[in-house]
């Protein structure tokens, strides 16, 4: 929303048209230092797609395996006595290696 009220702010949108943004987080990045002060040196299409999208497909948040293929998983060879997954033999946990 604090998105959108920037782009409007600025004049850059009127609120009514079919915007979409394709990645959130990088345009909050790009907008993060923007102020609506500074919309006017820029197009609406800088920032978003403008159109009609009522015809077009959402891509899916999660990747869709395909149902031909059963889903497998492999177990570790080695097994992981760390929080943070280095294997027991990391020199670092060895006694020896305090003295």
């Amino acid at each position: 929303m604090q998105l959108a009220s920037i782009l409007i702010d600025g004049k850059l949108w009127d609120g009514e048209t079919p915007i979409r943004i394709d990645d959130v987080w990088a345009l909050a990045k790009k907008m993060k230092h923007l102020t609506a002060r500074d919309m006017p040196l820029f197009a609406l299409t800088d920032f978003v797609q403008v159109g009609d999208f009522a015809g077009t497909e959402a891509t899916p948040d999660v990747d869709e395996a395909d149902d031909d293929e059963p889903l497998t998983l492999t177990p570790p060879r080695e097994v992981i006595h760390s929080a943070n997954g280095h294997p027991r033999t990391n020199g670092a946990s060895d006694p020896t290696a305090l003295l």
